[in-house]
């Protein structure tokens, strides 16, 4: 069942996700960055009146998948991104979700103040990414999302040199 599938996957997004509750509404996105447009195509099972809802991408042509993928971070996050020849194009949704349940975890373990056992805030977070790869997106959502530090680290010379 559709409808059912589209619940359970919103129940595995964090509950502050953007995306948890209103997925990406792809021709309002084209409209806010154009270079997608050429890749609507429309949804099956569409009906008129389905406000925003009669488009999609299709998921399978990985040049459409690439320009989602630079629209929502430039969209949603203020991020210019471009990715690296013949590397993996990060799903933004699920990278956005980790990136929230590391921070609750952070919040979750913070340090008591000395006085009252009043919860500090760590403003001063340094992430790691060990393999990030050329896309960088987790630094790039970790620190437009959260205000954070990334020290990326990758094997390849290629890939640091692309994510600098």
């Amino acid at each position: 069942n559709r409808i059912e599938s589209n619940r359970i996957e919103s129940n595995r997004m964090h509950p502050r996700s953007i995306y948890r509750d209103q997925p990406p509404d792809f021709e309002e996105l084209a409209e806010a960055c154009p270079s997608l447009k050429k890749h609507l195509v429309a949804r099956v099972g569409a009906r008129d009146g389905d406000r925003g809802r009669g488009s999609t991408i299709d998921f399978r042509r990985e040049e459409a998948v690439e320009e989602l993928t630079k629209c929502l971070l430039r969209r949603n996050f203020g991020v210019a991104w471009e990715r690296p020849p013949g590397s993996l194009i990060p799903p933004v949704p699920n990278r956005l979700n980790y990136i929230l349940w590391l921070k609750d975890l952070l919040a979750s373990t913070a340090t008591a103040a000395s006085q009252g056992g009043e919860r500090k805030k760590n403003n001063n977070v340094v992430g790691i990414d060990i393999g990030t790869g050329g896309s960088l997106i987790y630094a790039l959502i970790g620190a437009a999302e959260c205000g954070w530090e990334f020290l990326a680290t990758d094997v390849t010379c290629f890939s640091l040199e692309w994510a600098e």
